[in-house]
C-alpha cells in the first residue's frame, strides 16, 4: 500500500502520506519504503489519559504490535502525531472510563471543563516530550468543539501535567 501511496504523490494525485494505528516498527518499514524524498505527513494513533501507550519508551523486547514508542519516533523524525479517543472515546462516553481527581482539581482551579484540561494535558505533555501533537476529540454539539479549542490556549506547568499524568517511562 505504501508504493501505491508513493506513486500517487509522484503524480500529484496526493500531497502527503499518513499512518493510522501504527507501530514503531511499521513507522521504520515506512520510511525506508518511501525513501529520503518522501516524509511521512502524519501518524494518528490513539492516545488519552486512559490509553498512553505511546509516550511509553518501547522496549527491545516489546511485541511487535505494541504502539509503544510512537510519540518518540515522531518527535524524533518531526512527524505531526494525531491523537484519536483523546477524551477516552466510547467507554468513557458510556461512563466506564472516570476522571482522574487531579484532572476535576486542575480544571476546578482552572476554571476549565474537565475535557479541556485533559486535552490541555495531553497537548502539553506532547511538547514536554518534543513532538507535534494534534488532538482530534469528538464534539456532539458546537459548544463542545468550542470548548475543545480552547483547550489549545490553556498554558499548563510541567508540574501540573505530571500530576495528571505520571511520567511513565
Amino acid at each position: 500500500a505504501l508504493v501505491e501511496a508513493k506513486k500517487c504523490v509522484q503524480e500529484g494525485l496526493l500531497l502527503h502520506i499518513g499512518l493510522c494505528n501504527a507501530t514503531v516498527s511499521i513507522l521504520e518499514r515506512a520510511k525506508v519504503t518511501l525513501g529520503p524524498d518522501f516524509a511521512i505527513g502524519a501518524v494518528q494513533n490513539m492516545w488519552s489519559l486512559y490509553d498512553r501507550d505511546a509516550e511509553v519508551a518501547l522496549q527491545p523486547d516489546a511485541a511487535k504490535t505494541s504502539k509503544k514508542g510512537v510519540l518518540a519516533w515522531c518527535a524524533k523524525n518531526n512527524v505531526p502525531f494525531v491523537a484519536y479517543a483523546p477524551l477516552g472515546g466510547l467507554k468513557a462516553r458510556r461512563g466506564e472510563r472516570t476522571l482522574p481527581p487531579a484532572l476535576l482539581g486542575l480544571a476546578q482551579t482552572m476554571g476549565i471543563s474537565p475535557q479541556a484540561a485533559a486535552l490541555a494535558c495531553l497537548l502539553a505533555r506532547g511538547q514536554q516530550l518534543g513532538a507535534r501533537v494534534l488532538v482530534l476529540p469528538g464534539a456532539r454539539t458546537a459548544e463542545h468543539a468550542a470548548d475543545s479549542v480552547g483547550a489549545a490556549h490553556v498554558v499548563l506547568t510541567d508540574a501540573q501535567v505530571d500530576a495528571v499524568m505520571p511520567v511513565q517511562w
